[in-house]
């Protein structure tokens, strides 16, 4: 990831939205991962929100599960 010109806390909040409503530990380990490298709570919910329109409801709602397991939302 270190050859990536986005800044750590925009590729973690990526693999967020790559990873949501699919693999829970990957999602759970990348959400911390964002937080640690400076995303805020509006931001992980803003990235958990763009998700909504391009994968279904349950994908979202399982994400915003996730997050609130997580103490993130």
């Amino acid at each position: 990831m270190e050859e990536s010109k986005l800044e750590r806390k925009i590729q973690e909040l990526v693999i967020v939205a790559l990873l949501a409503g699919k693999f829970e530990g990957g999602f759970k380990f990348h959400l911390k991962e964002a937080i640690r490298h400076g995303a805020t709570r509006e931001e992980v919910a803003g990235t958990i929100l763009l998700t909504l329109p391009y994968c279904d409801v349950v994908t979202f709602l399982k994400s915003l599960a996730w997050a609130k397991e997580e103490g993130i939302l």
